[in-house]
């Protein structure tokens, strides 16, 4: 699986969102939430091609913490997330 890094950020009413990778990667209507703890999700969709499941971007809500938080926890979420790709262990929320 590729590297991942935030490529932009988008904030909504409720959460700051971190996009991953271009929501043109993914099959329409795949992308899903799945909660990797408290104020902390990823969507992850199915890739157009070769059909695996990835993390499409990471969503903070803005309730539990500001935007600097955010931008912290998710630096820290790639990082990690990076590690077990690239020890070829499966992903969280995958």
């Amino acid at each position: 699986m590729p590297r991942l890094s935030i490529m932009q950020w988008q904030r909504t009413s409720s959460q700051y969102i971190g996009i991953l990778q271009s929501l043109d990667n993914f099959v329409p209507g795949t992308i899903k939430i799945h909660r990797l703890g408290p104020g902390e999700s990823v969507l992850v969709g199915t890739l157009a091609r070769g059909g695996r499941k990835d993390w499409y971007a990471l969503a903070y809500d803005k309730a539990d913490m500001d935007f600097e938080d955010a931008r912290s926890r998710a630096t820290a979420t790639v990082e990690a997330e990076n590690t077990l790709r690239a020890a070829g262990k499966p992903g969280r929320g995958l």
